[in-house]
């Protein structure tokens, strides 16, 4: 099954979860009585998951949305709830705990990790990449993709400490067993960057589950595989990339990519350093007005 689909059937199967708790919670409720109190009621019962209780508000407000283009009710009371404060992740992995991952790991597994950090793109993105997706330009691979959440087509160029790992799994082929027509088995060649261990494309739950082996057999508590994205961006700032540079990398906006970075992007030491040195080496006149002010007369 494509990775794409499967990315699709795992965000329906949340929100059939979130609606089968909705009728569960609130299915005796005639929809005419839910006013501004169901709406804080809902925040009460998930005060402790608060990402949860603003999805689920968004779904009352699409629900009762409809009701009120129906004419079954007049006003939609979730239509602007003032949804609970979350916490957004900030945990960024080390260079060491990259490493550490992938020390031991599976080719597969590894250079999941490689692609999650150096292109900046979703698991699930990830996984749907191919050998016939690269393409080299003056000695420079790059990445054809074409994002899940966003139908963003990208051109990504390949960190040259990716590009090794990338040119070598080309370079060595992995069989898939498929059966044909006949029912007689055939093999065939995977064209899959990161395929699974029988060549066929991941199923989700099984490459989380490989990769949540690997990283407690590394040691490595607290991070998350979507923490890499954030990994990538804040690596690119730091060796000075500009938002719209980043914006290209990953596929956001320019002001989405601002409105990420002022979120994701720890105020680091090693941010401001790396902004002062550019500062240095740009061309200007900075050094010498200084010098003038400081000089005594005589």
């Amino acid at each position: 099954m494509p990775t794409r689909r499967i990315g699709r059937i795992a965000t329906q199967k949340l929100y059939r979860g979130y609606l089968d708790e909705m009728r569960t919670r609130y299915g005796d409720l005639p929809f005419r009585r839910f006013g501004p109190e169901a709406i804080e009621d809902i925040k009460a019962g998930f005060a402790s998951q608060p990402r949860k209780a603003n999805q689920i508000l968004a779904l009352f407000r699409i629900l009762l949305g409809y009701a009120v283009k129906l004419r079954l009710i007049r006003d939609n009371p979730a239509l602007r709830p003032e949804m609970l404060a979350t916490q957004p992740r900030t945990e960024v992995w080390s260079r060491a705990e990259c490493a550490a991952f992938c020390s031991g790991a599976s080719a597969s597994l590894r250079l999941a990790l490689m692609l999650l950090v150096y292109t900046a793109q979703r698991p699930g993105d990830v996984l749907e990449m191919t050998t016939a997706r690269i393409t080299e330009r003056d000695g420079r691979l790059f990445i054809l993709l074409r994002q899940q959440k966003t139908d963003e087509l990208l051109s990504v160029p390949l960190h040259t400490d990716l590009a090794p790992l990338v040119r070598d799994r080309i370079a060595t082929p992995v069989v898939r067993r498929v059966k044909g027509p006949d029912d007689q088995i055939q093999e065939l060649e995977s064209i899959l960057l990161v395929p699974s261990p029988t060549g066929l494309p991941w199923a989700y739950r099984n490459f989380a589950r490989a990769w949540d082996v690997q990283r407690k057999a590394a040691g490595i508590e607290g991070k998350q595989r979507r923490d890499l994205r954030r990994t990538a961006v804040v690596r690119l700032a730091e060796a000075g990339a500009t938002v719209p540079q980043i914006a290209a990398v990953t596929g956001w906006s320019i002001d989405y990519c601002q409105s990420i970075v002022d979120v994701y992007l720890p105020r680091r030491t090693e941010v401001a350093l790396t902004a002062i040195e550019l500062w240095e080496k740009a061309p200007h006149a900075d050094s010498k007005v200084v010098n003038l002010g400081l000089t005594k007369r005589r």
